[in-house]
């Protein structure tokens, strides 16, 4: 059995990480949160259509509708059908960062 030594321990976090390292640093990540609208966004600079889209996520081009005209709002999806359509996606190269959306490595579009 090893031994932690006693040290004062800010967050219950800190502790865990002598204990679980690799669970630890899973939880050092960004989440965005992902709207209607940059679902929308991010499927018109790939070019994708809403049925490619649909068809590579595995879901129905009705929900997919759906959720883009939810708009700034977070869709209401399920989380797994919700990864599928983000994965496939970034899969195109979309990154999806706080309040918006662009290609990875694609020079920035100037204002319209």
């Amino acid at each position: 059995m090893s031994h932690v030594p006693n040290t004062t321990i800010s967050s219950p976090w800190e502790s865990a990480a002598h204990i679980y390292p690799k669970v630890v640093a899973f939880l050092d990540m960004t989440i965005v949160q992902i709207t209607g609208g940059m679902l929308r966004d991010a499927r018109n600079l790939t070019g994708l259509s809403q049925q490619e889209l649909a068809d590579r996520a595995s879901i129905s081009r009705r929900c997919l509708t759906a959720w883009e005209g939810s708009s700034g709002s977070v869709p209401n999806a399920g989380v797994r059908a919700l990864h599928r359509v983000v994965s496939a996606l970034e899969a195109e190269g979309v990154v999806f960062v706080a309040g918006g959306v662009h290609l990875e490595n694609a020079s920035p579009q100037p204002a319209a």
